[in-house]
């Protein structure tokens, strides 16, 4: 009798299930590229703050869009060719693109948006709607 791991079930469990706090969290890849850029995401009730881990990316090569509520983040790196002549024995680096979507959880002002790139992190600040923002409300005695 052939022995068989019994892990790859396993593995496909915690891949659905990682699929799944994805998707209950808003956080999608919307491609099926290999590479997804991690990220951290803080909010309050003023504004919502993104930041995402892009080493080797270029500013000119990303796109940051704000529809119907969804941040999307794109972007795309080349392959870094080979110096030597001769066979690839490893290749870790990822090349080529990403596309990473997150459901924002209320309106933002689009025109006051602010990204910014540095040491290969991309900060993105979304300030909340005017109109989206809790509001206090007096109780008046009569």
């Amino acid at each position: 009798m052939l022995w068989r791991p019994t892990y790859q079930p396993l593995f496909r469990d915690l891949m659905r299930l990682n699929r799944e706090m994805d998707r209950t969290f808003g956080l999608r890849q919307t491609n099926g590229s290999s590479f997804t850029p991690p990220i951290n995401i803080w909010m309050n009730e003023e504004d919502m703050i993104v930041s995402a881990e892009l080493p080797g990316f270029d500013a000119a090569s990303m796109d940051i869009s704000v529809e119907n509520n969804v941040l999307s983040i794109s972007g795309d790196r080349e392959t870094a060719a080979a110096d030597v002549d001769g066979k690839t024995l490893r290749r870790e680096r990822y090349g080529g693109g990403f596309n990473r979507s997150i459901n924002l959880p209320y309106r933002v002002e689009l025109d006051a948006i602010n990204a910014n790139f540095s040491n290969g992190v991309l900060t993105i600040e979304l300030p909340r709607a005017a109109e989206d923002k809790p509001r206090k409300i007096t109780i008046t005695s009569a």
